[in-house]
């Protein structure tokens, strides 16, 4: 990687207060890490859980806390509109969650991305 190239990928924070939303994207252009990562940590008081977005195109997810202590979270493929016909099916996007494993996570994004 070019040096230009690695600072896209350095972590960048947004806080979530209480009543407030915050919005992470693929960025409107297809492709699923134009504006940010589809996968995130989230830091709560005692401790860390990374969320991943599976989905190669445009997703988006919404956080927000309502009451300061509990978390909301909204995440999908973002602008699909369409109607399937009987015995049709669609495969769409999944989400992870992992909690108490971020160490291991970080450990696995250096060594298959260097």
């Amino acid at each position: 990687m070019t040096g230009r190239n690695r600072k896209q990928f350095l972590p960048s924070g947004v806080d979530i207060n209480q009543g407030e939303e915050q919005t992470l994207s693929a960025g409107g252009y297809g492709r699923s890490s134009q504006k940010d990562l589809p996968f995130y940590k989230i830091e709560y008081q005692g401790g860390a859980m990374i969320v991943a977005v599976g989905w190669t195109g445009e997703w988006n997810s919404v956080m927000e806390t309502p009451d300061g202590s509990h978390l909301h979270l909204v995440a999908g493929v973002e602008r699909t509109h369409f109607r399937l016909h009987p015995h049709e099916v669609v495969r769409l996007a999944a989400c992870w969650f992992w909690i108490g494993m971020v160490i291991r996570w970080k450990r696995m994004l250096s060594s298959d991305n260097s």
